[in-house]
């Protein structure tokens, strides 16, 4: 049988999660003919929204935190603007469980003096750090870095389950060149977290006087979500992008390189592509998989890259069945603790109509790094122990009226040691390789969803830059072998 003619377009995107879907709009702004190609029958990878009982939920992240302007007007030219809805001071209260109890984190340095999530000596030890020793350079943990500068009860008492909560990982491997080296670098540059946050602190009161009246108006950090849930957002990027530029169901199964420097996609239903430009926007393995035949150095870099699982679990209550007012954001779990629980989300506290009038809707998290194996239980074990510790810690007195469980095996990538070498190894593959862009969520910047939408952004930029660049010097790059 004669193969099916070539469909050919400038870009091709795999993966429709907000990263590929973001990188494919700005191109598709700028006139470029793209393609995004989805393995799952949804749009917005772990952007995923349900309903349940009359209850709207988010099978993945739950909220959007951001303060970056771009942001929102990109989201007002989508019409998402009406749909957004904003978490109210619910959302900067925050607890943490010591000992078994609730306990408020401090949002002031005022209530930072008062609060019971530190001893007094762990606060005398923070007010300290200014005249801690900078340490000798180098990658370390981030509980190795925050014991040494702020003292062991912080790194146990807040550190632990804000990496374990936000990242699904262990403090005790998680790389601070990898996660935080802004922290790392301050430290070496200034002594001190506090001098430097000080110094900070001048130098954008200095940058907004210099802009006078100039300045753009500032954004104020916002939390929030969409009415029906944050897959509104990658629906609308589909829906810009026009009919048939994103085809779901249609995993890509090969790519390979074409003489002339394009490259050709082979894609389920005996669907065969050829593009100037790939953007690989998929998880790690998935991508290993597509790059083998073009780097295999880079395909096992991919293949080894670790991630944490983890099962949202999803319970609606009847409002009097928990004697908590719900007043906050939701709880985290520190590991000293010993609870099969990452955290609790108190969604209807967050979002107007989330839930049905009378009840309240909460997402817990379980496994991560701290216990993978969890994720492994059964929906009913699942359901059994989270709704336990809702009777522990928030006093729920009845069974949930409705709960639904969803497990993610690559949820989160682990930034432990070795990942910025992991980084930099696929840095110079794209290098050698022209024409492939990685935009995963392992990739620079981290897993958080307005980072993947700024990282989209960003390979469109480059990938704009990069034809520019042919446009002047057409012959560039010609020579340049595939890495092995």
């Amino acid at each position: 049988m004669e193969r099916p003619v070539a469909e050919t377009y400038d870009v091709v995107i795999i993966g429709a999660g907000i990263a590929g879907l973001a990188c494919a709009h700005r191109l598709h702004s700028e006139g470029l003919g793209v393609l995004v190609l989805e393995a799952q029958t949804e749009v917005g990878g772990s952007l995923r929204s349900s309903t349940m009982s009359g209850a709207t939920i988010d099978l993945g992240p739950q909220t959007v935190h951001s303060r970056d302007p771009l942001l929102f007007q990109h989201l007002a030219e989508l019409g998402l603007e009406e749909a957004m809805t904003v978490a109210g001071s619910n959302g900067r209260k925050r607890f943490i469980v010591l000992d078994g109890r609730l306990v408020e984190l401090p949002s002031s340095p005022l209530s930072a003096i008062h609060t019971k999530a530190l001893s007094w000596r762990a606060k005398w030890r923070v007010l300290g750090e200014p005249f801690a020793p900078a340490g000798p350079g180098g990658d370390e943990s981030a509980a190795e870095f925050v014991t040494r500068r702020l003292g062991p009860e912080v790194a146990d008492h807040l550190l632990d389950p804000f990496v374990s909560g936000v990242h699904a990982g262990d403090p005790h491997t998680l790389s601070m060149r990898g996660a935080f080296p802004r922290l790392l670098d301050a430290e070496q540059e200034h002594g001190s977290l506090v001098r430097w946050a000080l110094y900070e602190g001048r130098s954008a009161r200095r940058r907004r006087r210099g802009r006078g009246k100039s300045r753009p108006e500032r954004v104020s950090p916002r939390l929030f979500s969409f009415q029906g849930g944050l897959q509104r957002w990658p629906q609308a990027l589909a829906q810009a992008l026009g009919p048939n530029a994103v085809r779901t169901h249609t995993p890509a199964h090969s790519l390979h390189k074409l003489p002339g420097g394009r490259w050709a996609i082979e894609a389920e239903g005996g669907l065969r592509i050829e593009a100037g430009d790939v953007v690989i926007a998929t998880p790690a393995s998935a991508a290993a998989h597509l790059l083998e035949p073009v780097s295999s150095g880079g395909a096992r870099v991919l293949h080894d890259m670790p991630y944490s699982p983890v099962a949202t679990v999803h319970q609606l209550y009847r409002r009097h069945a928990i004697r908590h007012p719900l007043d906050g954001f939701g709880l985290l779990v520190p590991t000293r603790e010993h609870r099969p629980v990452l955290g609790i989300l108190w969604v209807s506290s967050l979002f107007e109509g989330r839930a049905p009038e009378g009840t309240v809707l909460t997402t817990s998290f379980v496994g991560g790094a701290r216990s993978p194996e969890r994720v492994t239980q059964s929906d009913g074990e699942l359901a059994d122990a989270v709704q336990a510790e809702h009777a522990a810690l928030l006093g729920a007195s009845e069974a949930p009226v409705a709960t639904r469980v969803c497990r993610w095996s690559q949820a989160i990538p682990r930034v432990e040691f070795g990942h910025v070498d992991r980084l930099a190894t696929l840095t110079r593959m794209q290098e050698l390789n022209p024409g492939i862009h990685l935009a995963g969520s392992y990739a620079e910047g981290g897993a958080a969803v307005p980072k993947c939408w700024e990282r989209g952004r960003e390979v469109a930029r480059r990938i704009l830059d990069r034809r520019a660049s042919q446009r002047e010097h057409p012959d560039a790059g010609r020579d340049l072998t595939l890495v092995p």
